[in-house]
């Protein structure tokens, strides 16, 4: 969807070294507040992190509690600012599902939600509150454990380099401080 840039690269390599510098238990404040989110918000906030990274044979967002986490990030972290871009990105998906299939987002079949969104997507890229709700599911899928540990390859002790490893449909990547 979005082109990786070195800029954002390295603005996240330094998020993530920053995080690292958080004494133990102090982020776990942005995930301990109350959820803030009236419930036909919550349920399209699924809908459309479960779009973005489905069930397959791997646990979807949804399942690794994307949600969940980012509605509390919203409530104790977001700048107001940034709160109502991403929450204003989630109406007009939910305005998109109503002009082109007549109902919300939410109760849209999975490949209705998918061909929606794909469509919001090439219409609004340029859009900072939906470009950033994008990056936020994607970061807390690969952060909870079923994204690093299920979707992705750890191995605590990797052995040997193999410089030519064969990609198939059962070849996982690797999980670690890089993600």
């Amino acid at each position: 969807m979005d082109q990786f840039s070195r800029r954002g690269v390295l603005r996240n390599i330094m998020l993530l070294a920053g995080v690292a510098a958080i004494p133990h238990g102090a982020a776990h404040a942005l995930f301990d507040g109350p959820a803030s989110l009236p419930p036909a918000t919550i349920s399209l906030l699924s809908a459309v992190a479960d779009t973005i990274i489905p069930t397959t044979d791997t646990p979807g967002a949804a399942e690794a509690g994307v949600p969940d986490r980012l509605q509390k990030m919203l409530a104790n972290w977001a700048a107001p600012k940034r709160r109502d871009e991403i929450l204003g990105a989630l109406q007009k998906i939910d305005g998109a599902a109503r002009t082109e299939g007549g109902s919300t987002f939410a109760a849209l079949s999975p490949a209705d939600r998918l061909k929606t969104l794909k469509a919001f997507d090439t219409a609004h890229s340029g859009d900072p509150g939906y470009s950033k709700l994008k990056e936020l599911v994607i970061q807390l899928y690969y952060l909870s454990e079923a994204g690093a540990t299920v979707e992705l390859r750890y191995e605590h002790n990797p052995g040997a380099w193999e410089p030519s490893i064969p990609v198939t449909a059962d070849t996982r990547n690797y999980g670690g401080p890089g993600l």
